[in-house]
């Protein structure tokens, strides 16, 4: 039996929906700055974050709660500086964005800009399994998912369909280095946070190229392979309804 996801869209969903998961048609590139810990996109030097975050929901704002608030929406505000707001994206998300879409330049806090293994050599330090992250995160972004972190339900990505505005999020997605390998009360703890939410878990687990240097392994993403795994609870309520409602 075919697996289906669970897709619930929103109250007072916007009936437009016509959003892609990624930019296209790019004319000129957003410029974002890496902190050393962060990766920041301002609304300076033609830069417009409201459109990078339209371009899939890439990044979140540092004021808002959802869709980032351009300064400019602010222009009566008595006090302009509280309202400015910056566009902080993702490892996983500017890394794409970056080096794959080539929709966006990252530079350092000099300006100078960073090639794709500096990039990957900086990222590293701050996430030691970045490269694994990254593989699953390219695996879902093929499938066309709109992806934004999971630590606020325990998991390193959330994926939804189109956005935020339209649905909610159909998985909590928890990223292993090879095998799947759950202490059974981990596992339980998970799904009840994301039947809680009405998500589902999915494990996607990450086979790097055997005998790859770890510094090599940005040029081998290609080659990586990643198997998904969606664990379920037997509901015998579920189970009895359905054998009633077949017959």
């Amino acid at each position: 039996m075919e697996f289906q996801p669970n897709i619930k869209a929103k109250r007072r969903c916007p009936k437009w929906k016509d959003t892609k998961p990624y930019p296209s048609d790019i004319k000129d590139k957003w410029k974002a700055v890496f902190t050393g810990f962060s990766i920041e996109v301002s609304d300076t030097d033609g830069n417009n974050f409201q459109s990078l975050y339209e371009c899939g929901c890439f990044g979140k704002g540092t004021h808002s709660r959802g869709a980032p608030q351009n300064f400019k929406d602010h222009a009566n505000s008595s006090d302009r500086g509280e309202f400015k707001e910056i566009l902080v994206l993702d490892l996983e998300e500017s890394f794409f964005l970056a080096f794959f879409a080539e929709a966006l330049d990252i530079v350092d806090q000099e300006n100078k800009p960073l090639t794709r293994d500096e990039t990957f050599r900086k990222f590293e330090t701050i996430k030691p399994n970045f490269a694994y992250t990254l593989a699953a995160y390219l695996h879902l972004k093929s499938k066309g998912w709109v992806i934004k972190s999971g630590t606020k339900f325990g998991g390193d990505f959330l994926v939804y369909k189109q956005g935020m505005r339209f649905y909610h999020a159909s998985f909590v997605v928890v990223v292993s280095k090879g095998e799947v390998n759950l202490q059974p009360k981990y596992l339980q703890g998970m799904q009840r946070v994301a039947e809680t939410s009405d998500k589902d878990i999915l494990f996607l687990s990450v086979h790097a190229p055997l005998e790859t240097p770890t510094s090599e392994l940005c040029n081998y993403l290609h080659t990586f392979k990643v198997t998904e795994t969606i664990p379920r609870r037997f509901d015998l309520k579920k189970h009895v309804q359905n054998k009633q409602n077949s017959t």
